[in-house]
């Protein structure tokens, strides 16, 4: 059973994603396996460069989040 500092804190991540998702014009989710650290270095400064944010979450908190922001986590499941 997690602490109850891990799961506040990954309700503080889910929280920060749903007003993300409302608040955003597009959203993009893709599957990075395989990139190497170099290019996924320069993704990142190219996408900071453009005012895009970039992170890597965890599937469960983003499905939880899309669930909570879309009200509707069938969206999600179509895109994964």
């Amino acid at each position: 059973m997690p602490s109850a500092q891990v799961v506040e804190k990954k309700q503080q991540i889910v929280n920060e994603l749903s007003e993300n998702f409302k608040n955003a014009q597009a959203c993009v989710i893709v599957n990075y396996a395989g990139i190497t650290v170099e290019n996924d270095t320069a993704l990142r400064k190219e996408l900071t460069a453009a005012g895009v944010k970039y992170a890597v979450i965890k599937n469960t908190l983003i499905k939880r989040a899309c669930a909570t922001a879309l009200h509707s986590p069938q969206i999600l499941f179509c895109i994964l």
